[in-house]
């Protein structure tokens, strides 16, 4: 099975050591210890990305250049690690759909801050990746719950 792989808070590649980063190498170490065939779907970093004229331009070659990866590589599916407002998955989600593929979601998170209406582009992408999701896993009980009300 091919995996397509993208973190969009911080890429794996990332020489900043974070538990984001290290919880999304183990998960990739564990697939392909599974026998599955990963491979990094794109370095689009998309904290807040959404704030500003230059990141909508920096996002849109970014999926670009991931759609022509995955159609150079074929993935089975699309998995995303850690996904919220803050950094939400604006390009897992789309090519998934694009190509027809399973879409998942490790460690989604779903949560209307206070003053959400400056968020609202990261709410509405975070929303619709989840609610494209085939699967969506939680890794503590108040993140379920949130993900629950939504």
């Amino acid at each position: 099975m091919k995996i397509a792989f993208y973190c969009p808070l911080k890429p794996m590649s990332s020489p900043v050591l974070s538990g984001d980063r290290e919880i999304a190498r183990g998960l990739s170490s564990f697939l392909v210890s599974r026998g599955a065939d990963v491979f990094v779907l794109s370095e689009f970093q998309a904290r807040f990305f959404y704030q500003r004229p230059a990141g909508w331009l920096r996002w849109l070659g970014a999926l670009f250049s991931a759609y022509r990866k995955a159609r150079r590589e074929g993935p089975d599916l699309f998995f995303t690690y850690h996904l919220y407002f803050k950094a939400p998955d604006a390009i897992g989600f789309l090519l998934a759909w694009w190509f027809g593929k399973p879409y998942f979601v490790f460690e989604g998170y779903f949560r209307r801050p206070p003053r959400w209406q400056r968020y609202w582009p990261g709410l509405l992408l975070a929303n619709g990746a989840l609610s494209r999701a085939a699967g969506v896993f939680a890794t503590n009980t108040v993140d379920y719950a949130a993900l629950r009300k939504q």
